[in-house]
């Protein structure tokens, strides 16, 4: 949601697994670690939580590793899937994504995600293998040595390979960033035939250029799915204090007057990247004038959160009595 005249909307991320990651922690070959606890056995050591075993011959100090959010801990089990590996693997899917900053809404995987040629070895407990062979053109080799699909082919693999959701979501964010949608089609029309191409490119059809959040993007799916009319983004209306306000969607009655809906969430109220230098009753209280000033000039305002829309029922009440268009019979939520 915005925050004050003239600003962006910034919502809750919800489930969002990009963006925020604390200091990878270091990763310890097994040599390393039973040098570090010399004075116990490497398993005892483990038993008594002084290490964390990121994968077989990989661990990583409890105390760090307790300290580290789900991307960083997942870029972990890259850096020991990279130290394990005789040569360096290509990381797609969801490993790609957390190397590339792409956002999800998925929960990070226990394994790494890797792809393999046709012919390369099977998947085990610690990687997940993908044998496909990517072009060269849609690689990228990072500056600490990994390997990863691009980002436009990760996008789309995403779609293709965890959800029809996720891949709207991260196709939709690279293109909000500047991506060309003619990337992405170059990139299907390189892999050719594989499973789930289908899935990439409806996932491209139903991207959404010009969000600004994850929870647009998703707000727009559902919106979509329930039947109702799509929305403007990011709006900008005048309050009655004189000053302008954007608000993060809005459809026009014909009487020209508009409805308006702003994402809510806590984290708004908890992170210093919202928070900018204000106490949480500041921004509470900061956001109370802001809504003051534009309740009077709109039809309708609404306000929902990341589970309204994720689960679409919260949504669909407060867009409903607040009557916007539903020109559409409603479908199954997009997964």
């Amino acid at each position: 949601m915005s925050t004050g005249a003239g600003r962006r909307g910034t919502g809750s991320h919800g489930a969002v697994n990009a963006r925020r990651v604390t200091s990878i922690p270091p990763i310890l070959p097994a040599a390393d670690a039973r040098r570090v606890k010399a004075a116990h056995a490497l398993e005892r050591a483990e038993l008594r939580g002084d290490l964390v075993r990121v994968r077989r011959g990989a661990y990583a100090e409890a105390e760090e590793w307790a300290a580290t959010d789900g991307r960083a801990r997942h870029l972990a089990l890259i850096a020991a899937t990279r130290l394990a590996a005789r040569a360096e693997p290509l990381f797609g899917l969801r490993s790609a994504a957390a190397l590339l900053d792409i956002p999800f809404v998925r929960g990070w995987p226990d394994r790494a995600e890797v792809f393999v040629d046709r012919d390369g070895a099977a998947s085990n407990r610690a990687v997940r293998r993908i044998h496909r062979s990517v072009p060269q053109e849609d690689t990228v080799t990072l500056a600490s040595g990994a390997r990863a699909t691009s980002r436009p082919r990760t996008a789309l693999d995403l779609a293709a390979g965890v959800s029809l959701l996720d891949g709207i979501v991260a196709v939709s964010s690279l293109r909000s960033a500047g991506e060309p949608l003619d990337t992405f089609e170059s990139v299907l029309e390189r892999a050719g035939r594989f499973t789930g191409v289908a899935t990439a490119r409806r996932a491209l059809r139903r991207s959404i250029d010009g969000a600004e959040s994850v929870l647009e993007i998703l707000t727009m799916v559902r919106c979509e799915d329930l039947g109702f009319a799509a929305p403007e983004l990011q709006v900008e209306v005048l309050g009655v204090d004189g000053a302008r306000y954007r608000v993060d969607f809005a459809w026009r009655r014909s009487d020209g007057r508009w409805i308006v809906a702003e994402s809510d969430g806590r984290v708004k109220y908890r992170h210093a990247e919202y928070l900018e230098g204000r106490s949480a009753e500041q921004a509470v209280w900061d956001e109370k004038r802001r809504e003051d000033a534009i309740r009077p000039v709109v039809a309708a305002f609404v306000r929902f959160t990341w589970s309204d829309a994720w689960n679409g029922a919260g949504l669909e009440r407060r867009l409903l009595a607040a009557g916007v268009p539903r020109p559409r019979i409603p479908r199954p939520l997009t997964a």
